[in-house]
């Protein structure tokens, strides 16, 4: 609801301060640059973006802008998942916990998490998990190949961000041909009566004004909602990371997700009291 609030502010506040200004309403209605300008940046971004970064795109600005990006519940239950399968190791052994990771999509605690659609997130902690059966790594070895994985995972994602950043920089760049386009059709109409060509000229100023307004007022907004949509995403993986190199160093299984409810945000970090006390309350 914030975000819709936001986006109208900065329209009413554009058009409305024009109008204040005894701007002319029906010079703005210009159909023409509204086309070029918009159809142009349109095209420029989805000629330019492949199409699984257009799918990318997509999922994290469809999460914003619908108000759903990860809170603190979420991060909790990770938790809860986590410790679960560690616990799973310690008192039931390896072959109960392969059985989770084997087939997670059968596992009663991936269903309880609901991450299951989660893919990826749930292919990181279940690979990794078969690494730490195997006994072959240390935790510095472990946490490098975490590492490297995330790094993988975070430059993937991150190119829906530089895609909309592309549109950003084309949308005053195509406001400017509508302008010229705007200049030569006033041109045109040189020979033509004053007040025609006045309103041909500021016609082609409109052009100018879209472009700037739908690439700093209304892409760049939808970048940065992407860009924190992201940024959600990706400390799932860093909880995750930080749990399972200690769960590898031997900590108990508490205190391994503890390490990684330290690498959360504060405003999604639950204390580590309520985290015990969910857990117990949870295990009770």
């Amino acid at each position: 609801m914030l975000k819709l609030v936001g986006f109208l502010l900065t329209i009413v506040s554009v058009i409305g301060g024009y109008y204040l200004g005894d701007g002319s309403m029906s010079a703005l209605w210009q159909p023409a640059f509204i086309l070029i300008v918009v159809g142009g940046t349109a095209g420029s971004f989805f000629s330019s973006t492949p199409s699984d970064v257009l799918n990318i795109t997509w999922k994290y600005l469809s999460q914003a802008i619908m108000g759903k990006r990860r809170n603190q519940e979420d991060y909790e239950r990770l938790l809860q998942l986590l410790y679960d399968l560690f616990q799973t190791d310690r008192r039931k052994g390896r072959q109960a916990l392969e059985e989770h990771i084997e087939e997670p999509e059968n596992s009663n605690l991936f269903q309880e998490s609901g991450f299951l659609s989660s893919k990826r997130l749930v292919t990181y902690i279940c690979d990794n998990l078969r690494i730490t059966i195997l006994g072959q790594n240390s935790a510095p070895e472990l946490e490098a190949l975490l590492e490297a994985e995330l790094a993988a995972f975070e430059a993937e994602q991150m190119q829906s961000v530089q895609a909309l950043r592309r549109a950003v920089d084309s949308a005053p760049g195509f406001g400017i041909v509508a302008s010229v386009l705007g200049v030569i059709i006033a041109m045109s109409s040189v020979s033509g009566p004053i007040d025609v060509l006045g309103m041909a000229v500021a016609g082609s100023m409109v052009g100018t004004m879209l472009g700037m307004l739908s690439g700093y007022g209304i892409l760049t907004p939808m970048m940065n909602l992407v860009t924190h949509a992201i940024r959600d995403e990706i400390m799932l993986f860093e909880s995750v990371k930080a749990s399972l190199v200690a769960n590898c160093g031997g900590r108990h299984s508490l205190v391994a997700v503890d390490a990684g409810r330290r690498v959360l945000y504060s405003g999604v970090q639950p204390s580590f009291v309520e985290l015990e006390r969910k857990l117990q309350r949870v295990a009770a």
